[in-house]
């Protein structure tokens, strides 16, 4: 483990993908003076003299991030906030940990807080602490309004916020429009407002004292703070700390989401083509090689085949049936899953995936969408194949699109 005063430098650079009831603290600048919601535009015009010249270097994805050389020692260890990252009053409710969804293949390390369109919501730091990195997402010639922020509490904790929609002004004058990221050092205070953002964002809580189930932490090496990401409400003291559970989809612990399925041995949990690990082998579409046979993150009795190549794209699935469990599937058994599109229920009504309802089940649709098969031939190795568009009668054994997958 790389040493607590340089983790926090390692996590603050590029990134793109990918997904408060509390009155926040009058911010006092030099003039003082009140920040006021901007209105969120979709992209900054660059002025001419300010463009980039000379062709930008090919991006860097999140994971493979670089080590930037660290300002000045941190401080501290665990803390607790009193404080919320967000405007409580306005959000509807808390998506947990652990989507599986389009490219995000493996369990999501980030939470999803969702508003009403076209509200703007107050960002907040929800303790005292130092903005270490300030980044721009998506292509960089778009310009785009939507930026990551990456918060330095102490040595060990951290924030870490995807697709803020505006930054405050202070924030803001530090990057210009010929960058895409800038590696500061910005105090900020508990409940400083530092940016506004419009119906969903992405945060989570990472603990460096903290080393979560993942069999094989050295294949995360391109997104180290995964395998320190648990249950951000653990880091909310209470009342707090109930309020925020209130506002997620789960009610199955832990209700701030989880991402750490692998039992060894075992189908279960994520995978990567034998290799290539996070990272993948293309740093434009680096989940293609991802491959998570893991609990739903709102209904985790019910499980996903998600994948990175379903005939070229991610995708999604449930299992028709629902079995066999892959937490019992063991070394040397041949499993075929017949593979279902599913959606959620309140009850027996559709949910309208835009108000706040607890208790949601996942259900199968009826029609099979293709063959998985899998058959763990080692411990920590795995066969896979996936034939779209097939019957269970039209597949008995792998053939040539079969890879070993690792973890």
């Amino acid at each position: 483990m790389k040493s607590k005063q340089y983790y926090w430098i390692l996590v603050t650079v590029i990134g793109i993908i990918f997904v408060s009831g509390c009155a926040p603290k009058e911010i006092v600048e030099e003039p003082q003076q009140e920040i006021a919601a901007p209105v969120i535009k979709e992209e900054t015009e660059v002025a001419e003299e300010e463009k980039i010249e000379e062709p930008e270097e090919p991006y860097i994805p999140e994971q493979q991030r670089i080590q930037r050389e660290p300002k000045e020692q941190c401080t501290g260890g665990r803390i607790n906030f009193d404080h919320p990252p967000f405007n409580l009053d306005k959000i509807i409710f808390i998506t947990p940990l652990g989507a599986m969804s389009d490219g995000h293949v493996t369990p999501t390390d980030h939470q999803y807080w969702s508003a009403e369109d076209n509200e703007l919501v107050e960002v907040y730091s929800p303790g005292d602490g130092f903005i270490i990195d300030i980044e721009r997402m998506g292509r960089f010639e778009e310009q785009l309004e939507d930026w990551r922020v990456v918060i330095e509490h102490t040595c060990t904790i951290g924030s870490i916020y995807i697709h803020i929609d505006a930054l405050a002004p202070r924030l803001k004058e530090k990057i210009s429009t010929t960058r895409r990221s800038a590696s500061v050092r910005i105090p900020v205070e508990e409940g400083e407002v530092i940016g506004w953002y419009d119906f969903s964002v992405d945060y989570n809580v990472v603990d460096e004292d903290i080393t979560i189930g993942l069999l094989s932490p050295k294949l995360y090496e391109g997104e180290d703070w995964k395998i320190h990401t648990q249950d951000p409400f653990l880091y909310f003291n209470e009342p707090l700390k109930s309020q925020l559970e209130a506002l997620s989809l789960r009610v199955d612990p832990p209700l701030g989401g989880k991402i750490d399925y692998d039992i060894d041995g075992k189908l279960i949990g994520n995978w990567f083509v034998e290799g290539t690990a996070y990272r993948g082998s293309d740093p434009w579409d680096y989940w293609k090689g991802h491959l998570s046979i893991s609990p739903h993150h709102i209904d985790p009795t019910h499980f996903i085949v998600s994948m990175g190549d379903y005939g070229g794209e991610p995708a999604q699935f449930g299992v028709k049936g629902n079995s066999p469990n892959p937490a019992d599937v063991g070394v040397g058994e041949l499993v075929k899953y017949e593979l279902t599109d599913f959606d959620y229920y309140d009850g027996n009504k559709h949910w309208d995936r835009v108000s706040l309802v607890k208790g949601l089940k996942v259900k199968n649709d009826d029609q099979v969408k293709g063959i998985a098969l899998f058959e763990l031939v080692e411990n920590r190795k795995l066969k896979f194949e996936v034939f779209p568009e097939k019957l269970a009668e039209e597949v008995s054994d792998f053939a040539e699109n079969a890879k070993i997958y690792e973890r």
